[in-house]
């Protein structure tokens, strides 16, 4: 199939979010399909000669231009909009060439989102929306806030990722709102709960389809338990859970919540568990909890991320926001059943009773609840595990993935 699709994102650093490691997965699986894909980032860690820098597109002179205004522009509350080397990337032969531009995570690049209607005059574009940015007037999420539905203002969480210095929040909506419209852009939910979202956005106007990120059910796979257990050194007789984050005391991912959970679980429960945590910043938990943890600090590599899946019993995520988390995704392809609060897209994962336990979102009692129905149940969890296994091979396999994006692109090439 001939065609060719850039991928735009802040980073091509796998480690810096679950959007890079998506990403990543549509790009590898284009090309195993023979589908040329390069990617352009603000940020280039690898040498990789099919991903180029987007500020390597100006002139220097518009390089150091572009820093001044963006520092300014971020004094004013309005984070990377000063980045004016975007609208040189159309000069790239890169980009000239690819049939459909993919745009993926962009807060926190050097991509100003006001070159959207520019570059997108000839080319369509696909937006996967990883998180709730592009529809806000600057957070990733906005909790209980629903002020995005209106217009921003006022806005109750300034500090929340990406953080702004000035309460700018009802002009960059009104800004977003302005750019993302005029473009030829069609945008991907990647779970059910962002496509109600946009429904409601200043962007429901714009075509929206559902398209879940895609896993590597090869890659992940259910190791054995017991195997998996003594390669990590954990005690073969207790039940293993596992709680994991780029960061663990991030206040999203909720590591606080699972604290007070395991505090308020029965001593006899507390004696047949212990903890496995992947992340930086884990080794705080064993001072926190009075059962065993088991650090395994940040974890890369996919193979042994899987071990680490298999070996737990099960897999609790405590986060207060999250659209279709990766590590959801990951747990599931191993065959590992989940505990989590039922808030964004979890809901598309961690079916409740099926493939795991859904709880009441910031409740740490209905989570020490579910934690204590896991421990003491052993033959829902052995069912759990088939049933993991089965949904994340038949619905979020990369290969469906993939299957679903290349028809998007080839339905956006055709109405060009």
């Amino acid at each position: 199939m001939e065609m060719s699709i850039l991928q735009l994102s802040n980073s091509d650093n796998p480690r810096a979010s679950g959007a890079v490691v998506a990403m990543y997965n549509i790009h590898n699986g284009l090309q195993d399909r023979g589908i040329t894909s390069r990617i352009a980032c603000g940020r280039k860690t690898t040498d990789d000669p099919g991903v180029h820098q987007i500020a390597g597109a100006a002139p220097r002179s518009v390089r150091l231009t572009s820093r001044v205004l963006d520092r300014a522009f971020e004094q004013m509350g309005l984070n990377n909009l000063g980045n004016v080397n975007s609208f040189w990337l159309g000069r790239r032969s890169f980009f000239q060439d690819a049939d459909v531009l993919h745009i993926h995570q962009l807060h926190g690049s050097e991509f100003s989102y006001a070159a959207l209607p520019r570059l997108t005059v000839d080319k369509p574009a696909v937006f996967t929306f990883h998180d709730m940015w592009a529809m806000t007037g600057h957070c990733g999420f906005s909790f209980d806030c629903e002020r995005w539905k209106s217009g921003c203002g006022n806005c109750p969480y300034p500090d929340v990722f990406p953080s702004i210095r000035r309460d700018s929040t009802a002009m960059e909506w009104r800004l977003k709102k302005r750019f993302l419209n005029d473009s030829n852009l069609a945008i991907i939910a990647i779970c059910s709960w962002t496509k109600r979202l946009l429904a409601e956005s200043m962007l429901s106007d714009l075509p929206i389809h559902l398209i879940p990120n895609g896993i590597d059910t090869h890659a992940y796979r259910p190791r054995d338990t017991e195997q998996s257990k003594r390669v990590l050194g954990l005690p073969p007789d207790k039940v293993v859970l596992l709680v994991s984050a780029a960061r663990l005391t991030n206040h999203r991912k909720g590591a606080d919540l699972l604290v007070k959970a395991i505090q308020q679980l029965p001593q006899s429960t507390r004696q047949k568990c212990c903890l496995m945590t992947m992340g930086k910043q884990g080794a705080w938990l064993q001072t926190e909890v009075d059962i065993e943890v088991k650090p395994l600090g940040f974890v890369a590599d996919t193979d042994s991320k899987a071990v680490a899946y298999s070996a737990a019993d099960v897999f609790v995520h405590p986060s207060r926001a999250d659209t279709l988390p990766l590590v959801l995704q990951e747990s599931m392809a191993c065959g590992t059943p989940m505990i989590a609060f039922d808030v964004g897209g979890v809901s598309d994962l961690v079916r409740n009773q099926l493939t795991g336990w859904l709880i009441r979102p910031e409740d740490p009692d209905d989570l020490a609840r579910g934690i204590e129905e896991a421990v003491e149940d052993e033959p829902t969890r052995l069912r759990m595990r088939e049933t993991c296994r089965s949904v994340a091979q038949s619905e979020f396999s990369i290969e469906l993935s993939v299957d679903r994006h290349i028809n998007l692109y080839q339905s956006l090439t055709q109405a060009s």
